[in-house]
């Protein structure tokens, strides 16, 4: 498996270069601890991490504690391990094995569970959650033919936006755009009639980003006022209307399937359209939205549009 552009957190490439070159031969004690400050954040302590290919003396490096584990999350969700997406905290679909995943999860002290959607078998890993934040992540990955073929990351909160949107800051909407660019394509999906379930006097919206040509899809949901014109604004910013919950799909750019046939993706994204005919907006116009210094970053759409 590779890991990729590690060097952006200096703390997680000393610690996973220790163990890459370990793999050569014995393993060293797994008593070493350091030490990664900035002038933002306290002082943190982190213990050293397993790496995703198992050894003759793997049994020597024990599981992170559940103290350990949120601190090397919290970690990678900041910086995703120094990789860039569709690389997940160092895990690359399609150049790595369930067997080396597995052994990775084991190691930093979560658990998987399976099931099989459209003919794949997905392993749902948990022990992600921040409780006292309301935040809670699980991360599938899909296998075939023992290897990872996509990674499925779910996200959300319990009405708590603000504690939501610090954890996951790093995959805003703005910060996708501001790192990779113009989306290929950009989806969007709403309703027009109250129903059973549905939020008082709003309604609710999806936003997917894909990012066909990387193997990137990242889908945001919102809500908006129950008006004949729905101002939708896709942001983890005060401006926005964004709800606290996030979905990331990932899989190798060599890969030869759409990425709306992923699992999970044709069933969430049923009734969605392309941006351009619910608000009559480019993909190159929406990255605009973000871009352009003074411009807000929302479109409108008829709600009559929507079933």
């Amino acid at each position: 498996m590779r890991l990729k552009n590690i060097t952006k957190t200096p703390f997680s490439l000393i610690l996973v270069f220790a163990l890459l070159m370990s793999a050569c031969g014995g393993l060293p004690s797994p008593t070493v601890t350091e030490e990664a400050t900035a002038t933002h954040r306290p002082t943190m302590t982190a213990t050293l991490i397993p790496t995703l290919r198992p050894t003759a003396t793997e049994t020597s490096i024990p599981t992170l504690t559940s103290g350990e584990q949120l601190l090397q999350i919290k970690e990678w969700l900041a910086t995703n391990a120094g990789c860039r997406l569709p690389c997940w905290w160092g895990i690359e679909p399609g150049k790595v094995t369930w067997g080396e995943v597995s052994e990775f999860l084991r190691r930093i002290g979560t658990k998987s569970s399976d099931y099989e959607e459209s003919g794949v078998v997905i392993h749902e890993a948990v022990g992600f959650d921040f409780n006292p934040e309301h935040v809670f992540t699980r991360v599938g990955f899909a296998e075939t033919d023992a290897s990872i073929t996509a990674i499925i990351i779910r996200a959300f909160g319990l009405n708590d936006s603000p504690n939501f949107k610090n954890v996951w800051a790093s995959f805003s909407p703005e910060m996708i755009i501001a790192e990779y660019g113009v989306p290929s394509r950009v989806w969007v999906k709403s309703r027009s009639s109250v129903h059973e379930g549905s939020p008082g006097p709003t309604m609710p919206y999806w936003v997917w980003l894909f990012y066909d040509h990387l193997g990137i899809l990242v889908s945001y949901s919102g809500q908006v006022k129950y008006e004949n014109i729905y101002k939708m604004c896709p942001v983890f910013s005060e401006q926005g209307n964004l709800l606290d919950d996030i979905d990331i799909f990932l899989q190798s750019p060599e890969a030869n399937l759409p990425l709306e046939d992923l699992p999970t993706v044709r069933y969430n994204a049923k009734d969605a359209i392309p941006l351009e005919d619910a608000a009559g907006i480019s993909p190159g116009g929406f990255y605009e939205l973000f871009t352009t210094p003074g411009m807000e970053p929302c479109f409108e759409t008829p709600r009559s549009i929507w079933p």
